[in-house]
């Protein structure tokens, strides 16, 4: 069961959208269109089918937004839901970067909105990949997706898409997976309404989450921001499990590497295992 409590999400304007990020607005830049739609059912699927570059599409609410490995990822009316397009000159070298990029660009932009908002102490961590935790609690998360061979500096066809779900004020509660042992279950959603005790403008949000990314991806993922990344991460050396041909696996994470950002995960007894694309549970005491 999926329950949901919250207002309805203020209106994005494009053009204020595009006048407050016109550092990285124009034909060849890194922004070039800003569309906000009301109801569709995935901004990534959207944007995917679309030709233009630069592209970043918004939407009040998403019927099917998608998770890592087709999960469905709840978009209610209060959050924030956007796909964004790199152009092709602008992807980096390893598209996995932009995975991480995209993170540390959200935890960057939620601790100014909520210091902002008067929580001046939040901190942003992260869960490998790319989910966003505050409080222990997930306020967003990240979703790569490409069509084509993606070739840098290249043009046309191949595209990858930046999915961004992030919950604002929307507040919601997801029954636990039965097929998971409790010490499994995904971290509990919370909403940065629910963390400052009032609802949000969703455009400031929009804006500074969008600044941080475009400015993420001019820089690229150098080692300031794998420092960073690293720092962030609440993933590394804690126990995790997985799933590898069917069985499960469990170990103790132990890096993220510089070269496309894989969980090196330590298996005991000399095994290792280096996972590039997967979904990694934490394991936890759970109370019983």
């Amino acid at each position: 069961m999926i329950g949901t409590d919250a207002s309805p999400a203020e209106a994005i304007r494009p053009e204020a959208v595009l006048s407050a990020l016109v550092d990285w607005v124009g034909p060849a830049a890194m922004l070039r269109h800003v569309e906000a739609m009301e109801c569709v059912t995935s901004t990534n699927a959207i944007a995917l089918d679309d030709q233009r570059e630069g592209l970043l599409l918004l939407a009040r609410e998403q019927t099917w937004g998608r998770g890592r490995h087709s999960s469905h990822w709840v978009s209610p009316p209060g959050g924030l839901y956007l796909s964004y397009v790199p152009p092709v000159e602008h992807l980096p070298s390893h598209i996995t970067d932009l995975s991480l990029l995209a993170a540390l660009a959200v935890a960057n932009a939620l601790e100014v909105v909520l210091e902002t908002a008067g929580l001046p102490d939040a901190r942003s961590l992260l869960k490998w990949p790319n989910d966003v935790l505050i409080d222990d609690g997930k306020v967003a998360g990240v979703l790569l997706q490409s069509r084509g061979n993606v070739v840098v500096g290249g043009g046309g066809g191949p595209r990858t898409v930046v999915g961004i779900g992030i919950n604002v004020n929307a507040r919601i509660v997801i029954d636990p997976p039965e097929e998971l042992p409790p010490d499994e279950w995904p971290v509990t959603p919370c909403s940065l309404g629910d963390l400052v005790g009032r609802n949000l403008d969703l455009e400031p949000i929009l804006v500074e989450v969008m600044a941080h990314l475009l400015s993420r991806l001019g820089t690229g993922l150098d080692d300031a921001a794998m420092d960073e990344y690293r720092s962030r991460c609440i993933t590394l050396g804690k126990r995790v499990a997985f799933t590898e041909g069917g069985r499960r696996l469990v170990g103790t994470a132990r890096e993220v590497s510089r070269d496309g950002g894989a969980l090196i995960v330590d298996l005991g007894g000399g095994e290792i295992r280096e996972i590039r694309a997967g979904d990694v549970r934490h394991i936890r005491a759970v109370q019983g």
